[in-house]
């Protein structure tokens, strides 16, 4: 059987705060910052970007976005014939604890595929 990867669970930093997924196109529009402590944060967003028309919000914290990878293919599927692809795909990269230049290049893989990305990211309660 194909392993399938278990969805991500995120620990919210405070009970009141909530996580939203968002598809975007690029340019995202997003001026990203890290914090003292790591994390990711939505600094600045240009009124004319997919972040705007989203909603997407400064102070949204990065939890993950997808990102672009090498699918590997069994060498079953070659020896049968070929049959199953080979190529890229996306897939879900969690930013806790990834550097903040890893993340960035992370969300800029998005444009070799079809350009769009989808970032988590955790709101803070107002």
């Amino acid at each position: 059987p194909e392993k399938v990867p278990a969805p991500a669970v995120f620990e919210l930093d405070a009970p009141t705060n909530s996580i939203k997924s968002y598809q975007l196109g690029m340019p995202l529009g997003i001026v990203f910052e890290e914090l003292d402590d790591g994390k990711i944060k939505v600094a600045e967003l240009d009124p004319n970007g997919s972040a705007v028309r989203n909603g997407v919000e400064v102070g949204d914290i990065l939890r993950a976005t997808t990102c672009v990878v090498q699918k590997k293919r069994a060498d079953f599927t070659y020896w049968v014939g070929g049959v199953g692809e080979s190529g890229k795909t996306k897939a879900l990269f969690t930013t806790d604890g990834a550097s903040f230049g890893k993340a960035m290049a992370e969300i800029k893989s998005n444009a070799q595929l079809d350009g769009s990305v989808t970032l988590v990211l955790e709101r803070p309660s107002a």
